[in-house]
Order: structure tokens, then C-alpha cells, then sequence
């Protein structure tokens, strides 16, 4: 069974506004729907304060870039409130300054007011950093590797039966 946590107030929104692309090209057309919902129990729905415009967000309303549907909300990179979390998830909870890797989609994607992730994308805000410095964090930390030769197998755990991470 899912059980969401969340504080309730007469104040919080119930519709979410959204940047949406229709098709490859097309321009960003704001619309507004129901706000998203926690469907998974590790999901940590943000309330989007700041976002980053990723080189990778231009591609893929530009070029259709890794697009597997549209429409599509972009959005890659970005900062704010915890508004609500699934049951599962141990290390945020509501009103938490943070930072999230988003996936471009209904759900997951930046250009929105509320988005949901997993918890695994998403990371405390350090207190001195703005929303806008945070929300730069997930292209800088891409860029970065980027330039430096880094064995990223290492980061893997072996699987089941197999001890050896190279592969």
C-alpha cells in the first residue's frame, strides 16, 4: 500500500503549471493542469523555485534529442521545496531545500511548478547557496565529467554472481 506524507494547508496549490512542447521545433506553450501525485513510494514531489536551462533541454525541443513522446515537458535541472514524499523515502520530507537531476516528461521534467523524483536525484540544498546557484548544480557536475576521464564502472556494484566491476 502507498501511503503519501505530506502537510496539508489551505494554501497549497491544486493545479500545476507546465511548459509543454507539442512536437519536435515547437515553442513552449504554458498550460495548467492537476498537480501531480506521488504514485511510488521512493518519489519526492518538488516545488520548483528555480530551474537551469541545460544545453540538453535545447536539444530536445530544437532537435527532438532522446525524445521518445510528445508532448514533452523539458526540464532537466532544478531547486526548491520537498512538497509531498512517498512513504519509503528516509531522507527528505516536507519543506526541505533541494536540488534534483528531472527527466524531461509529464512528471519528471523541470519547466513546471511541481514535478516528482525519485529520491535517488535529489540532494539537500546547502544553506548558503540560492535556488539559482542550486539549480545549476546537476549541468556543472555533467560538464565536469565531461573533460575528465573518469572509469565510471567503478561505481557500479558487481552483480549477483559477479565480482568483477569491470566491464
Amino acid at each position: 500500500m502507498l501511503t503519501i506524507v505530506s502537510i496539508a494547508s489551505p494554501t497549497m496549490a491544486l493545479e500545476n503549471t507546465k511548459l509543454l512542447v507539442q512536437g519536435k521545433g515547437s515553442p513552449l506553450e504554458a498550460i495548467t493542469t492537476a498537480k501531480p501525485t506521488i504514485t511510488e513510494p521512493n518519489e519526492v514531489m518538488i516545488r520548483l523555485k528555480a530551474i537551469a536551462i541545460n544545453p540538453a533541454d535545447c536539444k530536445m525541443i530544437d532537435q527532438g534529442h532522446r525524445v521518445t513522446s510528445w508532448p514533452l515537458v523539458p526540464g532537466l535541472d532544478g531547486a526548491g521545496v520537498v512538497e509531498a514524499v512517498g512513504n519509503s523515502v528516509k531522507n527528505f520530507a516536507f519543506g526541505d531545500e533541494v536540488l534534483a537531476m528531472f527527466t524531461a516528461g509529464d512528471r519528471g521534467g523541470a519547466f513546471q511548478n511541481f514535478a516528482v523524483v525519485q529520491e535517488t536525484m535529489v540532494a539537500k540544498k546547502p544553506t548558503t547557496w540560492s535556488f539559482e546557484d542550486a539549480a545549476t548544480l546537476g549541468y556543472v557536475i555533467f560538464f565536469s565529467f565531461s573533460f575528465v576521464p573518469f572509469p565510471f564502472a567503478v561505481l557500479r556494484a558487481p552483480s549477483a554472481g559477479n565480482s568483477n566491476s569491470q566491464h
